[in-house]
């Protein structure tokens, strides 16, 4: 699959390089107001250090009573007392139809609780409160299972990447996003040590998130891997299904068969949507045996693609797993139109807070 998809590393790394770029020229003021300063209110570290120093010289206290960890820690509790469940209904009254709603809703609870979906959902949440967004990553883990398991992990919303031109709700308008992944450089396989050696054709400022981490950084040697989604509008034909009226030829329904499982179709639909190439060849092959196939109409759509990044070379290129948005899913808050920026109840805390500790330190 990597060889497939229409870039080259180098044009995956040019273009990563300037978006993230970009990225942080313009998250620079939620970075230190929204996401640094709400964590340190919450955490309970709530003095600016401007007062703190002056209180210090005028010999008052420093008190510190954090009465916003408890409201914003019931908000979140709100939250999880009252999670949605999912549930499928059959459109259709019938046994069959009720039976595979059953099979559908069993499967994705199965899912949902083996993954782990509604604690990491909450936890994306509070990170919301706290700074305006929070997100989430859905990996396939190898680890247990030969064939592969659903895995949903919250990430800290310091180590994501977005494009800053969304403004739409969870970020749905994003043509791409990215997660920094803070690994220990020492547990890198032999085979991947030469991959680290940045080559410094392309700079990817690795230390605006081992800044978190400054503290361990005297003891052991931490680098960044890059999880990066990307999508493209590409060109797509759809047409209408030709074997709706060939049911009864034998011949034509076992190519039908063959042609669901080479072109992820499903010969139930009323249309089909091709990329041109792939159009041609089942065109020319439903032709061969007698079909007509009608005019296509041409449509536009997003294709998904993904990368990793490491030590300034791309060691992994796909098209995303999934087709219908990318892996990393983000929950926002309120946008601020002035501020270019999302956020969460933090912002309307912080400063009640802050006076409330002046005033206990004053009395």
């Amino acid at each position: 699959m990597a060889d497939t998809i229409p870039f080259t590393d180098d044009e995956i790394l040019t273009q990563a390089a300037e978006r993230f770029t970009e990225f942080f020229e313009c998250s620079q003021f939620w970075r230190n107001t929204e996401l640094l300063d709400g964590y340190s209110v919450y955490e309970g570290k709530q003095w600016l250090a401007e007062d703190e120093e002056r209180y210090k010289e005028d010999g008052l206290p420093i008190i510190t009573i954090n009465k916003t960890a408890p409201v914003v820690d019931s908000i979140s509790g709100f939250e999880i007392q009252n999670r949605t469940e999912l549930t499928y209904t059959p459109r259709m009254v019938g046994n069959e139809d009720a039976r595979f709603a059953d099979v559908v809703e069993n499967g994705v609870n199965y899912i949902e609780s083996n993954a782990q979906s509604a604690f990491h959902n909450s936890m994306a949440f509070l990170d919301t409160l706290l700074c305006g967004v929070g997100f989430t990553d859905t990996i396939i883990d190898y680890n247990k299972n030969d064939r592969g398991e659903v895995v949903e992990e919250r990430f800290f919303p310091g180590f994501a990447m977005w494009d800053w031109s969304a403004r739409d709700k969870n970020l749905k308008g994003a043509n791409w996003i990215a997660k920094a992944k803070i690994v220990d450089r020492h547990s890198i396989t032999e085979e991947d040590e030469e991959e680290y050696v940045d080559t410094g054709t392309f700079s990817f400022d690795d230390q605006m998130f081992l800044n978190f981490f400054n503290i361990l950084n005297t003891r052991i040697s931490l680098t960044v891997v890059y999880d990066y989604q990307w999508r493209k509008l590409t060109d797509v034909l759809r047409v209408k299904n030709p074997f709706m009226t060939h049911m009864n030829d034998d011949l034509i329904m076992n190519y039908a068969a063959e042609a669901q499982r080479i072109y992820k179709i499903n010969i139930e639909d009323g249309s089909f949507t091709f990329e041109p190439k792939m159009f041609r060849q089942f065109k020319a092959a439903c032709e061969s045996l007698g079909m007509e196939v009608g005019r296509p109409l041409k449509q536009k759509r997003y294709k998904y693609y993904r990368a990793v990044i490491k030590g300034g070379r791309v060691t992994e290129r796909s098209e995303n797993y999934s087709q219908q948005g990318f892996s990393i899913q983000a929950i926002t808050g309120k946008y601020s139109e002035t501020d270019q920026c999302h956020y969460g109840v933090m912002r309307a805390a912080k400063n009640p807070q802050r006076q409330y500790n002046m005033a206990m330190s004053d009395m």
